[in-house]
């Protein structure tokens, strides 16, 4: 079993939400239903997880405390890529150099971006102190940045229950 600070992997909704969407996965493929009806298959990467004293000195050396969700993320894996149809377009969510990597000139210090999808970003906001630090931005214009009003667990099992889908931004 897997620790780390305390956590324990088996009673996090991320490492539940993982393992059943693993389980249904055939060659790291599955079919889905997008919207409008149309069926495609997509694909899935995962990487190796990250060590513990591989989170804490990213930490260190960017002076924060990620959320324990995302550290519980990747301590089963260090970033992945979700819904990738063969056409392009997948959710990549970040490995720990990637984050430091993809930060964006002129976006606040304390947010880290974690995801990529058709040119949107998905940031962590290391500031908020509750459990709605997620934000969606769709540009590079900070005005357009969109808190999403929920944690990475939610997002994630809320982006796999929507097969892939930008689900945030349903109407």
């Amino acid at each position: 079993m897997i620790k780390f600070e305390g956590i324990n992997m088996s009673d996090c909704l991320v490492n539940e939400t993982l393992t059943a969407l693993k389980k249904r996965l055939v060659n790291q493929e599955i079919e889905v239903q997008g919207e409008r009806g149309f069926l495609y298959k997509v694909e899935f990467e995962f990487n190796p997880p990250a060590s513990d004293s591989k989170i804490r000195e990213f930490e260190k050396n960017n002076n924060i405390t990620l959320p324990v969700d995302y550290k519980q993320f990747l301590l089963m894996h260090n970033g992945a890529v979700l819904f990738e149809p063969w056409f392009g377009g997948g959710f990549e969510l970040h490995s720990l150099w990637r984050i430091i990597d993809s930060k964006l000139e002129g976006m606040p210090e304390e947010w880290f971006p974690i995801g990529y999808q058709d040119g949107g970003q998905l940031f962590i906001d290391t500031s908020v102190a509750n459990e709605n630090y997620l934000i969606w931005l769709d540009s590079s214009i900070l005005e357009d940045a969109k808190y999403l009003n929920m944690n990475f667990e939610a997002w994630l099992d809320r982006f796999v229950v929507a097969q892939g889908a930008k689900f945030w931004e349903w109407e």
